[in-house]
């Protein structure tokens, strides 16, 4: 899955090219003057402010690489080659990144690093002296240069393409089309069959209209007892 985002922003430079070494320091020590905090969903500048997001901000490229994606960015080098603005990434085990400045002795058993990192305990943006290759899990480090976009761009699925073409005239966020979600098949209710004995359905007076009361003649006694008053009273006149 593609996950990478363009950079926001930062003006797009005429093309995508290494830039030289002492450029891509000074771009990574304008982070760790100020010692900006470690936050995967915060941004500076246009980039994450991330290990990665750090290393892509210094190279100075329109894409927002998560560490797993540095080598479709970057090649592989040995020790001996290690240039300033190279990194050392990890790519197993808590995945990181981070960026060689120059040796600290002439033996190379140690250097200067800048990196972005969340450690309670140095946490932001910092430069400090490192054991080569890292000082934790430090085998499986190992260092990259960039190279430029071409090979991470023909990562993108066909239908990403179109949406990152124009990315060095129009730096944006990259947006990703949603995967459209199949709707659920409506569900049949089946009335059921009519009886031969079905209640009829009570018709509604209109509102408003007083319902006349109602008297059934065959129980109501009313009738019979104005009859029976009537006969005494001719007996009684009699």
């Amino acid at each position: 899955m593609f996950v990478g985002t363009i950079a926001a922003a930062l003006p797009a430079r005429a093309d995508d090219s290494p830039l030289n070494s002492r450029a891509v320091i000074a771009r990574a020590k304008t982070w760790t003057k100020h010692k900006v905090p470690y936050n995967q969903s915060a941004w500076k500048n246009g980039y994450r402010t991330d290990c990665s997001g750090f290393v892509a901000m210094a190279w100075d490229i329109p894409v927002n690489v998560v560490t797993w994606q540095v080598p479709l960015v970057a090649k592989r080098i040995s020790k001996s080659q290690l240039e300033p603005g190279d990194v050392l990434l990890n790519t197993q085990r808590d995945r990181h990144v981070v960026m060689f400045e120059k040796w600290v002795n002439k033996k190379h058993t140690a250097y200067w690093v800048l990196e972005q990192t969340g450690q309670n305990s140095v946490e932001g943006t910092i430069r400090r002296k490192m054991p080569y290759p890292y000082r934790i899990d430090g085998s499986l480090y190992k260092p990259y240069r960039y190279v430029g976009m071409s090979r991470f761009f023909k990562s993108v699925p066909k239908g990403d393409r179109q949406m990152v073409a124009g990315y060095k005239a129009v730096p944006s966020v990259l947006k990703h089309k949603p995967t459209p979600v199949k709707a659920e098949p409506k569900r049949v209710v089946r009335k059921p069959a009519a009886t031969k004995h079905a209640q009829q359905p009570t018709k509604l007076e209109p509102t408003g209209t007083a319902r006349p009361e109602r008297h059934d003649s065959a129980t109501s006694s009313a009738p019979q007892a104005a009859m029976l008053t009537s006969l005494l009273g001719w007996l009684i006149g009699r």
